[in-house]
């Protein structure tokens, strides 16, 4: 006689509405400080948001039960850049915005949960965790010595901090399905906001993003004017906002939702008007991987991300189907000419020959975010604009734990997809959206920021086991595995 594996309960209106906590709370926060900011107490705001985050997450992080902690991070991870926006144009422009805090502060008892408790995951992927922490660590206290205290925990914190979501999400009691569940829910809804403000961007340049633009020293993201900016969306570039939004996109592909079709128009639209042609490479491996092998309703899941897009850009039409084309049309028709793809070509002939034969690495503060934090009277050469997670890493923490760090996370990528051949639509969107990533790795960074989060975040979910370390599931343990 066939088992029936069990079904989630139905819940009412007050079920739902305790399941969202965590969104509502870490939603509300960046509502409550933008607005705060909008009626003049934007000092208070900076001030105080960093602080409320922390104390907040680590109430959140102790209650095991639901994913609420996963949640809150998450969304402040998305939506923190956007509020630093609005403070700094009622504030002044400031680059070292205490905003910017937010996430990573109320990342830290992520962390914490992932050192004290015991994981819950697969003995593989535990290892590529404890690698990313060790590979961190040594990467941090070779930058102390080398440039000081400051730029190390910078460029540290930007690393270690989006680690929080996937440590607490490996060892955290709460169980398996509930952390599912919130994948689901996180995926569509971030999907959905990041694509609707990415299109209102483009069109009606908000007045804080402007500012901001006017600013900050990016020249990537175009010019401060409706129609001409690279679309960031809710974070602070084009880059991250385009590997956020793909892999997002892949996992919301499965979920059953009544704002699933919304979501994709919208992030489709979202992505393509970040002209990042690095995220359409990512996302279109992650298609692929969904494809290949995949059971008919992955199938159906990526096929919809193909034809939506075109249907898409025939409804926007006009500048918007322009900008797209134009990126492509160029993208194609000059190849090796391009002077972006050049560009960084010769910037990996001169320093990767460097980079790969440092075996101890100079730490953070060589290159990155923490080469912003190195006092400039300081006679030692850094690189701040690197645009390459294996030259960060290779630089950081040396040719030796740089490369023990790559590969691992890769392997562990490459397991997971594997794996996950066996399971539901949701794990194989989960699998193929780390893939996604990964491959952006040369020419992007999805390990630091707001990427990491999401990346660590589905890596963790992905390889969660409710049964002892090395018993295999049954068919009816991978049956509760699917989202449905």
């Amino acid at each position: 006689m066939t088992r029936r594996a069990p079904t989630t309960p139905v819940r009412g209106s007050a079920g739902r509405l305790a399941e969202r906590t965590g969104s509502g709370i870490g939603i509300g926060l960046c509502l409550g400080a933008a607005l705060g900011a909008l009626v003049g107490a934007g000092a208070i705001v900076a001030l105080s948001l960093p602080v409320a985050a922390l104390v907040l997450a680590a109430w959140l992080a102790q209650r095991h039960e639901r994913p609420d902690y996963l949640e809150m991070v998450f969304w402040l991870w998305i939506l923190t850049p956007w509020v630093r926006r609005v403070v700094d144009m009622h504030t002044g422009y400031s680059e070292q915005s205490l905003v910017l805090l937010v996430a990573p502060l109320a990342s830290l008892p992520g962390v914490a949960t992932g050192l004290l408790r015991q994981m819950r995951v697969r003995s593989e992927v535990r290892r590529v965790l404890v690698v990313a922490l060790v590979a961190i660590a040594y990467a941090t206290a070779a930058g102390v010595i080398r440039f000081g205290i400051q730029p190390a925990l910078v460029g540290g914190t930007v690393w270690l901090a989006p680690l929080g979501a996937g440590l607490w999400a490996a060892a955290t009691p709460c169980p398996t399905h509930e952390l599912r569940r919130a994948v689901g829910r996180l995926s569509v809804g971030g999907a959905l906001v990041l694509g609707v403000y990415g299109v209102y961007q483009f069109f009606r340049l908000p007045e804080w993003d402007a500012y901001w633009m006017e600013n900050v020293d990016l020249v990537s993201i175009g010019t401060p004017v409706p129609l001409g900016v690279r679309v960031f969306g809710t974070l602070n570039a084009p880059v991250p906002y385009a590997m956020v939004l793909g892999a997002l996109l892949i996992v919301a592909s499965t979920v059953p939702s009544r704002w699933r079709v919304l979501t994709a128009m919208a992030g489709m639209a979202g992505l393509a008007l970040s002209l990042v042609r690095t995220a359409w490479i990512g996302f279109v491996a992650a298609l692929a991987a969904m494809l290949v092998g995949g059971r008919a309703r992955t199938a159906r899941a990526a096929l919809m991300l193909v034809v939506v897009p075109t249907l898409v850009l025939v409804v926007l039409g006009g500048p918007a189907r322009d900008a797209v084309i134009s990126r492509f049309d160029a993208t194609v028709e000059k190849g090796t000419e391009d002077r972006s793809f050049s560009d960084r070509v010769f910037f990996y002939g001169d320093n990767l020959p460097s980079a790969a034969t440092d075996l101890s690495g100079r730490g953070f503060g060589k290159v990155g975010v923490g080469a912003g934090a190195v006092d400039d009277s300081a006679e030692v050469e850094t690189i701040r604009a690197v645009d390459s997670a294996i030259l960060e890493a290779l630089f950081s923490m040396g040719s030796l734990v740089g490369a023990a760090f790559l590969v691992a996370v890769t392997v562990g990528v490459v397991g997971t997809l594997r794996r996950s051949r066996e399971e539901g639509a949701l794990d194989r969107a989960m699998a193929a959206a780390l893939l996604g990533l990964v491959v952006q790795a040369p020419l992007g960074n999805p390990f630091n920021s707001a990427p990491a989060a999401v990346f660590w975040m589905l890596f963790a979910v992905a390889a969660r086991t409710e049964v002892p370390a090395g018993e295999r599931r049954t068919s009816d343990q991978r049956r509760i595995r699917t989202w449905s």
